[in-house]
């Protein structure tokens, strides 16, 4: 299997599993405090719950992973990936840095996916393979 298959297919999983265990099965008290705490910068407060914004969260995640692995051949829902990826680290950055600091923090997932994403973005072609026999 390329790396770039295997990278692709955990790019996929990480979209999948967080969109759907933290967000849509158990809904995750850390996903509600952001969510509120987006609200609170937000003048259309009144429309939107942060168990509503969870669940579209939690719905365009999965959405996210089906489309990386049902267009193998397609970089455009990677790089969509990569760079939703990289624009909620800085977003949380700016807007609950105090998450930063934990064992489980949005640091070490996204920058882990983002390095998946830039490995399913190497052209096919690339000699270096991983081998599962």
């Amino acid at each position: 299997m390329q790396s770039s298959t295997l990278a692709r297919l955990g790019l996929s999983f990480l979209f999948i599993y967080q969109g759907l265990v933290p967000k849509l099965i158990f809904l995750d008290k850390t996903e509600l405090y952001i969510n509120q705490q987006h609200l609170e910068l937000l003048p259309i407060q009144n429309l939107l719950t942060p168990e509503l914004m969870a669940q579209l969260a939690g719905i365009s995640e999965i959405l996210l992973g089906i489309l990386i692995i049902s267009f193998p051949r397609k970089n455009w829902p990677v790089w969509l990936a990569f760079i939703a990826l990289a624009v909620l680290l800085l977003d949380i950055m700016v807007v609950v840095p105090e998450l930063l600091s934990g064992a489980f923090n949005p640091v070490i997932s996204n920058i882990v996916g983002m390095l998946l994403a830039w490995i399913a973005l190497k052209p096919r072609t690339d000699p270096w393979h991983i081998k599962l026999n």
